[in-house]
């Protein structure tokens, strides 16, 4: 006689029902675990390329130092990524390479100082 005809008591089909509700939840868990290293694996990625094109000069520093918590992550998009890699060049800009700082400072002005820098 097959599977297919066997009956089970209700103990046997409490015991099924928990193993699948365990291993379930072990799946869900590797599930979330690989959603959450990969988001931080594009993360990093997009920094690394967006904090280069800004002339970034120490990425790896500049990473740990930017402050990406108002960053929206989705599962395709990662948006804020731009105005977080500008404000930390802004704030930190001898993380920049030289004649990017250099261009920094001639951007800046002062509150209150000349709008125009023809003269």
């Amino acid at each position: 006689m097959g599977e297919e005809n066997r009956t089970y008591t209700q103990e046997e089909v409490n015991e099924l029902i928990e193993a699948y509700e365990r291993q379930n939840a072990e799946l869900t868990g590797r599930a979330e675990a690989a959603e959450k290293a990969s988001a931080k694996t594009r993360i990093q990625t997009d920094f690394i390329s967006k904090a280069i094109t800004a002339g970034i000069k120490y990425v790896d520093d500049a990473y740990k130092l930017a402050d990406l918590s108002e960053l929206q992550v989705t599962k395709t998009e990662i948006y804020g990524m731009d105005d977080a890699v500008k404000r930390l060049a802004v704030e930190r800009p001898y993380l920049l390479h030289e004649e990017e700082t250099k261009k920094a400072r001639r951007t800046q002005r002062s509150i209150g100082g000349p709008t125009n820098n023809s003269k």
